[in-house]
Formats: structure tokens, C-alpha cells, sequence
């Protein structure tokens, strides 16, 4: 039995490494498949790899469990106490657990939940347990994600050296990330090609989530930075290879454009660059900070800038208004607060 489970929760055989033919395991495979875009297959891939690891202790990589028929046994032993004892270790209830922000939790369950749910119209699972077991109320301890405030923002984007290919590629996409307010996932997931020029204007094409497409207009100094790192790398003119790809360390603009294998920069290693940087502007606070904190300091300084609810949702790819707006640190901004605006001299 894995530690922190109830006591009640049934413990799971050792996984069963054999191959097994039956035609109940194409489950497996079908169920990522059925997701729309791949930036949620990736999402749902890793949420149910955690999921399997979690009950089984096995370290078992995003890209391979729906290939292994194991798991399709793991699956069948799932209890509903197994359910919430795995909610309650994804926000650190348990005392050991991630202590992800209710709204990680509420993803990652309802990942789980449509998985098993979909293991039910197959037939593999009678029944699911996952089936009423409830999220978090994301407003009742919801933690924000924390922005920068304008002087940080500029001094991130000063951080990178220029004199190196490795500094021009970190300049870019922090200009990229703090400019357009892109998702990790979008960011690396970019190609030469998506960027182009419309009505005079230099734009991007997004794939975000839920497969949908939008535009994101990039402005004139953040198109310069980005095309500065395309030439220098030799890739400006190749318009299906990534945007973003890893160096080594030895590179300078000196090395021979092109030389790079192209493939595009892991979420991970996006995250880790962004995180280097942070760690450079916000000192000891900087494991408070992440790539979404860019996200978020992009759509607080649009609002507070004064442009409408609406684009701002657009530009961030949102389907709600009220997803938007959980990201406005203006809201908590006290040298400018709703309280101040209430003044009751004058006339009515």
C-alpha cells in the first residue's frame, strides 16, 4: 500500500510486465488519441503518467504508459479512496504530497476522471471511482501567480548577453513571453513559419489549447529581437523549423549558421531558461516565479495600461473573461484601489 493512502484503500499488485494481446489495451492508446490539440494530449499524457507512478512507485515516462498494458491492469484496481487519496497528495494534504494551487488539483482530476470515465464506455471498468469526487473551490485559497512589476520586467529583459547565440535566443523569447503573454506550451511549440506580416503589422500564428488558432500581433522592438535571433542562428529563412531549439554551451555567433539539430525546445527546458533569468531580477523570491509569471505580467500591465477586458482576453487566448481577470494583479494594487475612488465631498 502506498504511503499516505487510506487504510481502507485496497493495495495494487505488482505491476505485470508481460505483454498481453487482448483488444482492451488499444484503450490505452485511443485515449490520448481523443484529445483535441497536441498541447493536451501532452498535459493529459503527463497528468495520467503521475497518476500511474503515484499508485504504483514506478517512474514511468508521459510518452509510455499508454503503450504498456500494465497499466491497463493498474486501471482496474483503482479504488475511489485511491482518488482522493491522490487529490489529497496533489495539494499537500497528505504531509508529503506537490502542494500544486487548487486549480493544478481540479486539472489534474479531471484528467483522471475522464480517463476512467472513458474506460467505462469501452467496458474495460464496470464502473469508475472517480465519479463524484470533487475539485477544490479554486477561490477559497486560490494563489495567484505573481507578476513583475514594470522595472522588473525591463530588467529581465535586459538580462540575457547578446553577444552570444545562447543570449539572443533567451532575449527573444523572454521579449516574446513578456510581450504577447504566450503559454509555455505555445512558445515552444513555435515554427519559423507562424511568423508573418499583416496590414503592415508583424503577427504570429498561435495554436493554443482546445486546438484553437488565433493571431498575436507582435510589436516592433519584441519582431526585431525575435528576428535578430532567427538570422544570427540561421533559420529566418526555413519556415517548418522551430523558433526556439537548445544550444550548447560552446556556441557563439561566430559557429556556423544551421549547425543545430532542429528540434523545438521542451516546455522543461523553456522553463528552466525563464527560471535562470527570474532567479537574476527577483533574487530570494524567485521560486515564487515561473514562465506564467511573464503571462501574468503581460495581461496586468495591458489592463492597467488601459486596454479593454476583451482584447486582453483575446491576445490571451481565453475562452472566459473571468480566467483573464484571475490573472490582474491590478486588483490587489493598493496605491491605486477602488477605495480611493470613493470620496464623499461634493455634489451627489
Amino acid at each position: 500500500m502506498r504511503q499516505g493512502q487510506p487504510s481502507d484503500s485496497t493495495a495494487l499488485a505488482p505491476v505485470n510486465h508481460r505483454a498481453l494481446a487482448r483488444p482492451d489495451a488499444d484503450f490505452l492508446r485511443s485515449a490520448i488519441a481523443g484529445q483535441l490539440s497536441p498541447q493536451t494530449r501532452r498535459a493529459y499524457a503527463a497528468d495520467v503518467a503521475q497518476f500511474l507512478n503515484w499508485l504504483t512507485g514506478q517512474a514511468l515516462a508521459p510518452q509510455d504508459w499508454q503503450a504498456r498494458p500494465d497499466s491497463l491492469d493498474v486501471l482496474r484496481q483503482v479504488k475511489r479512496a485511491d482518488v482522493i487519496a491522490f487529490r489529497a497528495w496533489l495539494a499537500g494534504r497528505d504531509g508529503e504530497g506537490k502542494g500544486y494551487a487548487p486549480l493544478t488539483v481540479n486539472r489534474k482530476l479531471a484528467t483522471i476522471r475522464s480517463l476512467l470515465a472513458e474506460a467505462v464506455a469501452q467496458g474495460v471498468i464496470p464502473s469508475s471511482p472517480a465519479a463524484g469526487v470533487r475539485g477544490f473551490k479554486a477561490n477559497s485559497d486560490y494563489q495567484a501567480t505573481p507578476a513583475l512589476s514594470r522595472s522588473q520586467a525591463r530588467a529581465l529583459l535586459e538580462s540575457p548577453d547578446t553577444s552570444t547565440l545562447t543570449g539572443l535566443r533567451d532575449r527573444a523569447l523572454l521579449h516574446l513571453a513578456l510581450r504577447t503573454g504566450l503559454r509555455v506550451a505555445e512558445l515552444a511549440g513555435l515554427r519559423v513559419g507562424d511568423l508573418g506580416e499583416e496590414q503592415g503589422y508583424s503577427i504570429l500564428t498561435i495554436r493554443g489549447k482546445g486546438n484553437r488558432t488565433r493571431r498575436a500581433k507582435v510589436a516592433v522592438d519584441v519582431a526585431r529581437e525575435l528576428r535578430a535571433w532567427l538570422q544570427a542562428s540561421g533559420r529566418a529563412e526555413l519556415p517548418e523549423v522551430p523558433v526556439f531549439v537548445a544550444l550548447r554551451k560552446s556556441r557563439s555567433l561566430a559557429a556556423p549558421a544551421g549547425s543545430e539539430p532542429e528540434k523545438h525546445l521542451t516546455t522543461v527546458a523553456l522553463w528552466g531558461i525563464v527560471k535562470r533569468h527570474l532567479a537574476r531580477v527577483v533574487g530570494d523570491r524567485a521560486a515564487r516565479f515561473g514562465p506564467h509569471s511573464l503571462r501574468a505580467t503581460f495581461i496586468t500591465l495591458a489592463l492597467k495600461g488601459g486596454a479593454a477586458l476583451h482584447k486582453v482576453q483575446q491576445a490571451a487566448g481565453h475562452a472566459d473573461p473571468r480566467t483573464t481577470l484571475r490573472y490582474n494583479r491590478q486588483a490587489e494594487d493598493l496605491d491605486d484601489n477602488a477605495a480611493d475612488y470613493v470620496r464623499l465631498n461634493g455634489e451627489d
